[in-house]
C-alpha cells in the first residue's frame, strides 16, 4: 500500500527528526493532528518505514489502533501493548515473564514502564479521540506518536504537536499523476 502512496516528504523529515532528535528515556509524546482523511495514519506508517526510525527505536515499535470511545477500551488497549511489548521483547532479549492477566490499567502501564525501563520503545497510538487514552499510557514510558483529529489529546498531556494539513499543490498533483 505504501507503494502507492505519494509521500509526504517535508512532514516525513519533519516527523522522522521530531521522532529521533535527542528523546529522552522518559515518556515523550508526539501528536500528529489533522482532519480527517488528510493522511495522520499514513504519515506515521511512512515514518516508521524509515531506516533512522528503526534504528533509533530498536527496542521496539508498537501500533495500537484506537478508534472512537477508545477511552471504554483502555484495560484492553494497555493489555494489547504489554502483550505486543511481551512478544517483542521474548524474541530479542528473551524476557520471559509476561504481565499478570489480573492487572489493572495502572498495573499495566507499570510492568510496561518496568520492562522499557531505558530502552527506547515507540507507541502509536492511532486515531484517538479522547484525551484519557493519551494520558492511560503517559506512566508507560513508551515514546508515544498519537494521530489525532482532537486538539486536545496531545496538548492536555504537554505534548508537542505537529499539525498535519491539506498537501501543497506539488504533492497534490503528483497524485492526481498516479489517479
Amino acid at each position: 500500500a505504501m507503494r502507492q502512496c505519494v509521500r509526504r516528504d517535508a512532514d516525513v523529515d519533519a516527523l522522522t527528526a521530531s521522532l529521533t532528535g535527542g528523546l529522552k528515556p522518559t515518556t515523550a509524546l508526539l501528536g500528529l493532528r489533522g482532519m480527517g482523511g488528510v493522511g495522520k495514519t499514513m504519515l506515521a506508517a511512512a515514518v516508521l518505514s524509515k531506516g533512522s526510525v528503526r534504528k533509533h527505536y530498536r527496542d521496539g515499535i508498537l501500533w495500537l489502533p484506537v478508534g472512537l470511545h477508545g477511552h471504554k477500551r483502555l484495560p484492553l488497549l494497555l493489555r494489547q501493548a504489554a502483550d505486543d511489548l511481551h512478544s517483542q521483547m521474548v524474541s530479542r532479549f528473551g524476557a520471559r515473564d509476561p504481565a499478570d492477566r489480573s492487572l489493572d490499567e495502572a498495573g499495566l502501564a507499570a510492568w510496561i514502564a518496568k520492562k522499557v525501563g531505558h530502552r527506547r520503545v515507540l507507541c502509536v497510538l492511532d486515531d484517538v479521540w479522547e484525551p484519557e487514552v493519551t494520558q492511560a499510557f503517559l506512566p508507560s514510558r513508551l515514546q508515544l506518536l498519537v494521530t489525532t483529529r482532537q486538539a486536545t489529546v496531545a496538548e492536555t498531556a504537554g505534548g508537542d504537536v505537529m499539525d498535519v494539513d491539506t498537501v501543497d499543490a506539488a504533492t497534490a498533483r503528483r497524485m492526481l499523476a498516479l489517479a
